[in-house]
Protein backbone atom coordinates (compact mmCIF):
# COMPACT_ATOMS: atom_id res chain seq x y z
CA UNK A 1 0.00 0.00 0.00
CA UNK A 2 1.46 3.09 -1.02
CA UNK A 3 0.58 6.77 0.14
CA UNK A 4 0.89 9.92 -1.76
CA UNK A 5 0.54 12.91 -0.30
CA UNK A 6 0.89 16.41 -2.49
CA UNK A 7 1.83 19.46 -0.87
CA UNK A 8 1.86 22.56 -2.91
CA UNK A 9 4.80 24.37 -3.21
CA UNK A 10 3.80 27.74 -2.28
CA UNK A 11 3.29 25.65 1.53
CA UNK A 12 6.62 24.48 1.56
CA UNK A 13 8.23 27.49 0.94
CA UNK A 14 6.11 29.15 3.46
CA UNK A 15 6.73 26.54 6.23
CA UNK A 16 10.52 26.79 5.52
CA UNK A 17 10.72 30.55 5.21
CA UNK A 18 9.35 30.78 8.89
CA UNK A 19 11.37 27.76 10.43
CA UNK A 20 13.93 29.86 9.39
CA UNK A 21 12.85 32.70 10.99
CA UNK A 22 12.73 31.60 13.96
CA UNK A 23 15.58 29.87 13.64
CA UNK A 24 17.25 33.40 13.33
CA UNK A 25 15.37 34.60 16.26
CA UNK A 26 16.23 32.02 18.31
CA UNK A 27 20.14 32.69 17.54
CA UNK A 28 19.58 36.23 18.26
CA UNK A 29 18.35 35.41 21.35
CA UNK A 30 21.05 33.08 22.54
CA UNK A 31 23.71 35.47 21.31
CA UNK A 32 22.17 38.44 23.20
CA UNK A 33 21.84 36.37 26.17
CA UNK A 34 25.50 35.15 26.32
CA UNK A 35 27.50 36.03 29.63
CA UNK A 36 30.58 37.76 29.08
CA UNK A 37 32.98 39.55 31.34
CA UNK A 38 32.07 43.25 30.89
CA UNK A 39 34.73 44.63 33.35
CA UNK A 40 38.09 45.77 31.88
CA UNK A 41 39.49 43.09 34.53
CA UNK A 42 42.28 40.40 33.43
CA UNK A 43 41.35 36.79 32.71
CA UNK A 44 43.51 34.12 32.75
CA UNK A 45 43.20 30.66 31.65
CA UNK A 46 43.23 27.13 34.00
CA UNK A 47 46.28 26.30 32.90
CA UNK A 48 47.81 30.61 33.09
CA UNK A 49 46.51 30.90 36.62
CA UNK A 50 48.52 27.66 37.34
CA UNK A 51 51.43 28.41 36.12
CA UNK A 52 51.29 31.57 37.44
CA UNK A 53 50.36 30.41 41.21
CA UNK A 54 53.08 27.56 40.79
CA UNK A 55 50.43 24.65 41.28
CA UNK A 56 49.13 21.75 39.00
CA UNK A 57 46.12 21.66 37.34
CA UNK A 58 44.62 19.24 39.73
CA UNK A 59 45.22 21.49 43.05
CA UNK A 60 43.98 24.13 40.66
CA UNK A 61 40.26 22.50 40.04
CA UNK A 62 40.61 21.21 43.44
CA UNK A 63 40.78 24.63 44.73
CA UNK A 64 37.67 25.61 41.58
CA UNK A 65 36.08 22.63 43.42
CA UNK A 66 36.18 23.81 46.73
CA UNK A 67 35.06 27.66 46.09
CA UNK A 68 38.59 28.54 47.20
CA UNK A 69 38.81 30.10 43.47
CA UNK A 70 36.40 31.80 41.90
CA UNK A 71 35.78 31.41 38.27
CA UNK A 72 34.03 33.00 35.20
CA UNK A 73 32.13 30.57 32.47
CA UNK A 74 32.10 32.33 28.60
CA UNK A 75 30.78 29.10 27.08
CA UNK A 76 32.74 26.22 27.50
CA UNK A 77 35.52 28.03 28.92
CA UNK A 78 36.68 28.87 32.61
CA UNK A 79 38.22 32.35 33.17
CA UNK A 80 39.52 33.25 36.38
CA UNK A 81 40.22 36.61 36.81
CA UNK A 82 43.78 37.57 37.97
CA UNK A 83 42.84 39.82 40.42
CA UNK A 84 41.61 36.42 42.62
CA UNK A 85 44.70 34.73 42.56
Amino acid sequence: MKIEISIPDEVLRNFFEQSEQRLLNKLVEIKENRKVPTDKTSYLTRKEASNKLKISLPTLHNWIKSGKLPISRVGRRVLIREIDL
